[in-house]
């Protein structure tokens, strides 16, 4: 769930009841994970594929491409610009993202800063 709070973007995340916070950019693409997946404790950006651990903010794996366009030579004419951008996205380093407390305070939750 996306949650707004002055300038922060939190990703707040409901594992069986337990209450965990996230910042809500991935750190790949910087990417909404609130757009992702949440299965157990694993978060995954819909952008990339990337996953992260909502109790840590670790990432668990690599961009996961749609497809592997052939490395054009140096000097050759670019035909497939998109997936030329998907190959070079690839190497574009995975930050953890950042975790907060999450504080249950009766039909409220308070984020920790």
């Amino acid at each position: 769930m996306y949650v707004k709070a002055g300038d922060k973007e939190f990703c707040l995340c409901n594992v069986n009841g337990e209450y965990y916070v996230v910042d809500r950019r991935c750190g790949h693409m910087n990417a909404p994970l609130n757009m992702g997946t949440l299965d157990g404790y694993i978060l995954t950006c819909g952008m990339h594929s990337v996953s992260f651990d909502v109790r840590t903010g670790k990432a668990l794996s690599p961009m996961v491409p749609h497809y592997l366009p052939p490395v054009p030579q140096k000097g050759a004419v670019v035909d497939n610009v998109g997936g030329w951008i998907e190959e070079l996205i690839k190497h574009v380093s995975i930050c953890d993202v950042k975790t907060y407390r999450a504080i249950v305070d009766g039909d409220k939750i308070k984020v920790d800063l």
